[in-house]
């Protein structure tokens, strides 16, 4: 038996089990079929474009999906793209990240409030992940990060200097963490930050 449909959402709900992001109002098209190269079956997301979770800062903010699942089992690889221009790094967004790319981001949760308690990461800018499983069974997921920061508050946690009004580049990649043309206030200081945070075995170090 051999089946094609296309999918056209004109408002839908969804959460990815590999980007479990929950989007609101979707809009976009799910297509299922099977490969005209390699012949398994498959299910792509097509511009799958939809709002942030409802009462936080990305509500009014629009997240697109694009990817496919190939083939249609346990051995299934994975191939997602989120992306969008102009969202904030909030605890929705963060827990829908790979567990590497949440590791990373905690480490600039180093500000605190006057109790003492952490104060997560404030970041406002363009966001691109990339969320691939390779074909096979129990794959490990291996995340890929882009954020454009062109407003934030935070402090490394193992130097917690603040820093505000932060513009610059993060890339967060399997075994590491880069970062670019990375500038932040204190006060009157001006601070230029770019390096690179290698990951140890399991964990960030």
């Amino acid at each position: 038996l051999k089946a094609a449909f296309e999918l056209n959402v004109i408002d839908g709900a969804f959460t990815f089990l590999e980007f479990a992001y929950p989007l609101r109002h979707a809009t976009g098209a799910v297509r299922y079929g099977r490969d005209p190269l390699t012949g398994p079956e498959r299910v792509d997301l097509v511009k799958l474009r939809g709002y942030g979770v409802e009462g936080s800062p990305n509500a009014n903010k629009t997240v697109e999906v694009n990817g496919f699942i190939s083939p249609i089992n346990k051995y299934s690889q994975v191939s997602l793209n989120v992306k969008s221009p102009d969202v904030w790094i909030d605890q929705h967004l963060r827990s829908a990240l790979p567990s590497e790319a949440q590791e990373a981001i905690a480490y600039v949760d180093g500000l605190k409030d006057k109790d003492g308690n952490a104060i997560p990461l404030r970041a406002h800018g363009s966001f691109e992940a990339r969320v691939n499983r390779p074909y096979g069974i129990k794959k490990k997921v291996m995340p890929e990060l882009d954020h454009n920061i062109d407003d934030g508050d935070g402090a490394y946690t193992e130097f917690a200097y603040p820093l505000h009004n932060a513009k610059g580049q993060v890339f967060v990649r399997p075994n590491h963490v880069d970062i670019k043309n990375f500038t932040a206030r204190n006060g009157p200081a001006h601070l230029s930050i770019d390096g690179r945070n290698s990951f140890g075995k399991n964990v960030p170090t």
